[in-house]
């Protein structure tokens, strides 16, 4: 079993503490009380091979994110490469690697 946990204490004293079920399944809600106003753009692009039963792959994935609250300095971008290998074992499960 994993189990995990992040606190987090902000400069003006407001301390916030997230569960592991929180971090791992963040859903698309905003919590209660909690200021939101960003957008965050993602564009991506990529190519494929298929070499017998496997499939290699690789993007490009750039990031903007821009944060309209005045308080909060989360705007930023990023760029990464995402290298993908998949291999079907069976009829019902196949084994993938992943960077990201």
């Amino acid at each position: 079993m994993l189990s995990c946990c992040l606190s987090h204490r902000s400069p003006r004293g407001n301390y916030q503490r997230y569960s592991s079920e929180q971090l791992f399944s963040p859903g698309s809600v905003a919590v209660p009380d909690s200021k939101v106003d960003n957008s965050l753009t993602t564009i991506s692009a990529g190519i494929g091979q298929r070499i017998g039963k496997a499939n290699i792959d690789l993007h490009w994935i750039h990031r903007q994110r821009e944060d309209r609250i005045p308080t909060s300095a989360l705007s930023s971008n990023s760029d990464k490469l995402r290298s993908r290998f998949t291999y079907p074992l069976t009829n019902h499960l196949t084994f993938q690697a992943q960077t990201e």
